[in-house]
């Protein structure tokens, strides 16, 4: 695709031709960038460095959850755009929650992390996410 001529309603293609539409959605997605984080590529799912954003990992998050024993465990939160903002509060819920299970969250030590200026864009909620 070269562009776009809303006006017109046509998608411009690299080989000159146009399509024409009546709606048009687009979806740029977002890119990974493990490479952009020194010392995360070739790391990403050993050592207990996980991360949920990426399908093939997820295994890898609960496995290493399984392992914990006690500690520090750091959830963090790139700043937007992301693909789903709630994904790694989600998980640090849910690893809090198995390491009570476990009997060794008084072992352990949940950080969180967030790109943004705080846990939650909605004051109220945030209020209820702090304590």
């Amino acid at each position: 695709m070269a562009g776009f001529e809303p006006a017109q309603n046509q998608v411009v293609l690299e080989s000159g031709g146009r399509l024409s539409y009546d709606y048009l959605v687009v979806a740029i997605g977002l890119q990974l960038n493990w490479g952009a984080i020194k010392g995360l590529e070739g790391n990403l799912g050993r050592g207990g460095i996980v991360s949920n954003y990426a399908f093939d990992q997820c295994d890898k998050t609960w496995e290493a959850l399984q392992h914990f024993n006690g500690g520090d465990a750091v959830f963090t939160m790139p700043p937007p755009p992301i693909k789903c903002a709630g994904a790694p509060q989600k998980i640090m819920y849910l690893a809090d929650d198995h390491l009570r299970k476990l009997g060794v969250r008084n072992k352990s030590r949940v950080h969180y992390y967030a790109g943004t200026p705080g846990i939650f864009s909605v004051k109220a909620f945030a209020k209820t996410l702090n304590t």
